[in-house]
């Protein structure tokens, strides 16, 4: 965290005492301050630019008109959002220098004159100009959190609402005095790295050699593993062999499935930290980063010091990933109370100050008080001490805190990306408040980031959290914490009720939260649906909804800027009357909120009778309209309708903005706090080093029902930053600032090529490829090793029609088709066996097992068990035994059992598949596509898979459409080269705004989508479904794959002709088929090596009739 506000804190406390004499502000000095500070930019910077499109050049992309500037002027301007408080989007800007302009002498620096910016010479504080221009050119300082231990003495802190109370004894004080190691300058300092092959080969012998016997490390073969590596430059011509990797920035390395992309990158690890170098890999999950550490953890009792691998893990998510790794261990090698894994150090629960407790509750895992001791006071020292916080003195040793301890000191450190961005190490231990990804980017040399392609995905979700609070069927926020808050507040005699004023606040505002969700539903399910028209599909937000009011009321109120300043009013302060807002510099004292508006409120909320509630609203819009001819009946009932829905979605947002800033005070209930979305956001700092969204941050709400019943999905949602773009600058984002260079950053996937993907395309070109590993002992011909066959079933209960699930919204509906499918592929042919037992007999022996993929953990349960079901009649002695149904980590969270139930199999356990009999597994398909290889030695031990779904993205998805305007923002941004920076950012928003609302309303079936729709589909599909059959490819073995799903080619079964229109299995021909005979013979390369042989695949699919 940065000083943001320290430049201006001395001059705003000079213009607060200024006032006395030369009369208030209409704004806060702070914000005069931060205009200036822009203006200031734009005076010295972008001479001729218009003032009001200063919003534009803040907003952090990277205009090619950008690149005409000065190093030092592209420095001022990124120093300048750095001491911004926080982004200042357009309408901020525009607010703030409409007030600015109305600022009377002496206060003003400057004058606006057109698109000039005049200095005035009569300023009070003339220094402001010096100060300011320096402020331009130095980056705000890190907050320093210095150390405050407690010394000998009682203590108090709350947990659960309760105080609890402690004797530190005299002993804890030299504790506290312990050192902790820190980090020094970075050395050796960043340059670029050149490693040959053959030195990887080296260490990959030294690995082979002294990894301790039956440690995760021995038995790997890592020296055969590098000697097979085949690394390619990639240039315009094509590919070229080299015998060097150099590490110079950002590297895009690409290679498919069992090129050894993981290999390479824990070689490079080693040789790296061997020689001084630290070294940051990213990893797809925490179960990837434990297994990692603990084969560097082997190496460690070779060479201690070398190899200290330390895992960034949450704090509050620590117990959670204890847990999921005890039972890991558990299904590995049986119940035990061995705790060997190096991970559990770093795990650890136990807090000291249990140790000086008697007869109470242990401190549960993420609730210890490190930072929040009390000092027992005196009765008459006890108001001064009341807020006084000190630190534990047991922070330097305790075991919680052993992950900040060693960070300094470990040359590799195992991250995930949500860990990178979300966690970092223990204030005061470290005194810099930062993330890891802001420690990574100072004090990291390399930095390996496996499935470059899936982070950008979660590096774009984490800047644009979204939240669902109701939905008909499946979990949903708002209905988990109704239930939770039911259970534990309302049980017999409500005992927490009255006892805790803050809960009893909080109570209130969950209470009108699900008020204002109820009401809006009762209009959402209205038959006319009118409510669900006026709403759309795509979004809505309090502020959007306003301006679309007054737009409707344009000839029907007084004066359209009164309504609106009304409006605004009543969004702080919606439930009750109040004539003086803490917003009160912004609003205008003597226009009132219409007192009509509260009482339908009060008519809507607490007496649920919506027709006078409507009939308040109507005769104040006869009062608005009283100077013109009246209104049309219906007109009036819809403007009336849309003012009361305009009203709920206020104090809908104000309830529930409320419930979660007073969200401590339920610290004693087990609530819910759904994914994350509502609570844990980017901090400041990282907001700043990505561009804002195209279209601008955007928070609000998004009603879908595309069954237009009433019954649809209501999600929240908060669009704040273009997440994929620190990706690409985690190298370079703090040169400009700072002037630190970041860290050589290596980007590997076997799919980040995907051109027109959304989702998985990278806005790098790749710059080298690892071919494909040559297994000289398979004898499976390499253009033959994946067989497709489109296999639809007949639908019994519909003769001449074909089982589809793909497409079917009724879930009930989804899963009866299954299980048909279920039933046909396992019924015998007549004389023949059934369709699964005939697949296996085609196996090679040791790979006799069948994936079958769905589309959801859900329907994976039922599938499973339906297939174990008939399983186990045809085959009584191996029931049990025959299925495996994957189930996610988090399953099982909060239970005392160790082990799965039978027949299930956590995702991180996939490798331990072959251990075991079935020879079945069911999994849906974002699960199984990456992750966790499945095999027997170094062979891939799964031989077929069914595709019994047809993936398609989730209509209204909000995560696509910020994913499409992602991809449209990083592609189109620098086309704009003939613009200046002003007109470049207001074109963009333009654009974006008509290609974001775009993306919201797409909710079109396949064969709608026209052709420039489709090809980014195909290939955002096309990558989910490589990748899963990537399971089946591993150490070149062959994968027979069948498409069940009828919609995978509608016309086919009845022996028609497909188009890619019809089929997506032709459209995935089509895609691959031009990428493999591009005319670019740099692009012609890759796509041969990534894809050559699923396009040979497709090509020949037996089952699919081309029209």
């Amino acid at each position: 965290m940065r000083e943001k506000g320290a430049w201006r804190k001395e001059l705003a406390k000079d213009l607060l005492a200024l006032q006395e004499v030369y009369g208030p502000l209409p704004l806060f000095a702070t914000e005069l301050l931060d205009i200036e500070l822009i203006l200031t930019l734009l005076q010295q910077n972008f001479v001729g630019e218009d003032p009001l499109l200063a919003w534009t050049i803040l907003n952090g992309q990277p205009y090619p008109a950008l690149n005409r500037l000065t190093e030092q002027q592209r420095k001022a301007l990124i120093i300048a959002r750095l001491h911004l408080q926080r982004p200042v989007g357009r309408h901020t800007w525009e607010e703030w220098l409409k007030l600015y302009t109305t600022l009377q002498s002496p206060y003003p620096l400057y004058r606006i004159d057109d698109q000039s910016i005049l200095n005035r010479d009569n300023a009070i504080l003339p220094e402001r100009r010096e100060i300011i221009a320096r402020a331009l050119t130095i980056p705000p300082e890190w907050t320093v959190r210095k150390k405050h231990y407690a010394t000998t003495g009682r203590y108090r802190f709350s947990l659960k609402r309760e105080w609890n109370e402690v004797e530190l004894p005299q002993s804890v004080e030299p504790i506290s005095l312990r050192p902790v190691s820190q980090f020094q300058e970075r050395s050796p300092e960043i340059q670029p790295l050149s490693i040959s092959l053959e030195s990887l080969v080296i260490e990959a012998d030294w690995m082979d050699r002294v990894a301790p016997k039956g440690s995760e490390a021995a038995d790997q073969f890592w020296g055969a593993r590098m000697r097979k590596i085949q690394f390619r430059l990639i240039e315009s011509t094509g590919l070229r062999a080299t015998t060097q990797i150099l590490l110079d920035g950002l590297i895009h390395l690409i290679g498919m499935v069992g090129s050894g992309k993981s290999s390479l990158f824990t070689v490079l690890a080693v040789y790296l930290a061997r020689r001084g170098y630290r070294v940051v890999m990213v990893l797809s999950d925490v179960a990837a980063v434990f297994k990692e550490q603990k084969i560097f953890h082997s190496f460690s009792l070779v060479e201690p010091d070398t190899f200290q691998a330390v895992p960034f893990v949450g704090k509050t998510t620590r117990i959670t990933h204890l847990n999921r790794l005890y039972r890991a261990e558990a299904a590995r090698m049986g119940v035990t109370i061995d705790q060997d894994h190096p991970s559990y150090p770093f795990l650890s629960t136990i807090c000291p100050l249990d140790g000086l407790r008697q007869d109470a509750r242990p401190i549960s895992p993420g609730e210890e008080p490190c930072t929040r001791l009390h000092p027992l006071a005196e009765e008459d020292e006890e108001d001064e001490k009341e807020d006084e916080k000190y630190d534990c003195p047991f922070m330097p040793v305790c075991p919680i805190h052993y992950r900040t301890h060693t960070l300094a000191d470990a040359r590799i450190w195992l991250a995930t990306p949500a860990s990178l961005l979300a966690s970092g190490p223990q204030v005061p231990l470290m005194p810099l408040t930062m993330q890891y990804a802001d420690i990574v980017m100072r004090q990291a040399h390399v930095m390996l980031i496996d499935e470059g392609d899936l982070v950008q995905v979660q590096f774009d979700n984490r800047f644009a959290p979204m939240e669902v609070l109701v939905r008909e069927r499946g979990e949903s926020w708002l209905d988990r914490v109704a239930t939770q808050v039911s259970r534990q507040v309302y049980r017999s005699g409500r005992p927490l009720v009255g006892k805790y004023p803050g809960l009893d606040r909080w109570l209130v505002a969950h209470d009108n939260t699900q008020r204002a969700v109820n009401r809006l539903y009762i209009h959402l399910r209205d038959k006319d649906s009118a409510a669900r028209r006026w709403l759309g599909n795509t979004y809505f937000s309090h502020d959007r909804l306003i301006a679309r009011l007054e737009w409707e009321l344009r000839d029907v109120v007084l004066s359209r800027d009164d309504f609106v300043h009304q409006a605004q009013n009543f969004k702080f302060s919606p439930l009750v009357i109040q004539k003086n807002t803490r917003h009160r510099k912004r609003q205008v004292e003597e226009i009132e909120t219409p007192s009509a508006w509260y009482r339908a409120v009060y008519l809507e909320m607490l007496e649920s009778d919506t027709p006078q509630a409507l009939l308040e609203l109507k005769n104040w819009l006869r009062e608005q309209n009283s100077n013109n001819p009246p209104l049309e009946v219906a007109r009036e009932d819809n403007l009336a309708l849309h003012l009361l829905i305009m009203l709920l979605v206020v104090i809908l947002d104000h309830a529930m903005q409320l419930m979660i800033l007073q969200w401590p005070a339920t610290e004693g209930l087990d609530l819910d706090r759904g994914t994350g979305g509502l609570f844990f956001h980017p901090t400041e700092d990282q907001l700043c080093m990505v561009p804002e969204p195209a279209m601008g941050s955007i928070i609000g709400f998004q009603y879908y029902d595309n069954k237009q019943n009433g019954n649809g999905e209501l999600r929240f949602f908060y669009v704040r930053g273009t997440g994929r773009s620190l990706l690409y600058h985690l190298h370079d984002t703090l040169k400009l600032s700072d002037d630190i260079t970041g860290p050589h950053i290596v980007l590997t996937s076997g799919t980040s090529w995907a051109p027109g993907s959304w989702k998985y395309h990278l806005h790098r070109f790749p710059d080298a490829v690892l071919l494909p590993v040559q297994d000289h002992t398979v004898t499976t011909p390499q253009e033959t090793r994946i067989q497709c066959f489109y296999d639809p079933l007949p639908n019994p209960n519909a003769p001449g029609r074909y089982l589809r699930v793909s497409g079917i919204e009724d879930n009930d509906l989804r899963l009866k088709n299954l299980q048909t499918m279920v039933d046909m592929l396992t019924r015998a042919q007549a004389f023949r066996p059934s369709m699964l037992d005939s697949e296996l007999s085609m196996l090679d022996p040791h790979r006799k097992r069948i994936l079958l993929v769905v589309g959801s953990y859900l329907e994976a349960e039922f599938v499973g068990n339906a297939l174990e079901t008939i399983l186990a009649d045809q085959h009584p002695e191996f029931a049990g035994s025959e299925v495996l149904t994957l189930i996610p980590d988090s399953e099982g969270d909060g239970e005392e059992t160790p082990q799965s139930s039978s027949g299930k199999l956590r995702r991180s356990l996939l490798n331990q598949m072959p251990k075991l009999s079935a020879r079945f597994l069911v999994a849906p398909l974002q699960a199984i596509e990456r992750g966790h290889n499945i095999l027997i030695g170094q062979e891939a031990a799964i031989g077929s898979v069914y595709f019994l779904v047809r993936p398609y993205p989730v209509p209204g998805d909000i995560h696509v459409a910020i994913h499409q305007i992602n991809s449209w923002s990083m592609e189109y941004v620098p086309k704009m080269k003939q613009l200046s920076a002003t007109e470049a950012g207001k074109l963009l928003r333009q654009e974006a705004a008509g290609k974001w609302e775009e993306a919201l309303e797409q909710g079109k079936r396949y064969k709608e989508l026209n052709d420039d729709e489709r090809t980014p589909l195909l290939w955002t599909q096309f990558v989910l479904v490589w990748q899963c059959i990537g399971r089946l490819l591993r150490g070149g073995a062959s994968a027979r794959v069948h498409f069940v799903d009828a919609r995978w080619a509608e016309k086919s079964p009845m022996g028609q002709g497909d188009t890619e229109k019809t089929s997506m299995l032709l459209g995935f021909r089509r895609i691959l088929r031009q990428a493999i005979n591009a005319s670019d013979p740099a692009e012609q390369a890759i796509a041969t090596t990534l894809y050559g042989e699923a396009a040979q695949a497709f090509e020949n699919i037996q089952g699919v009739y081309d029209a």
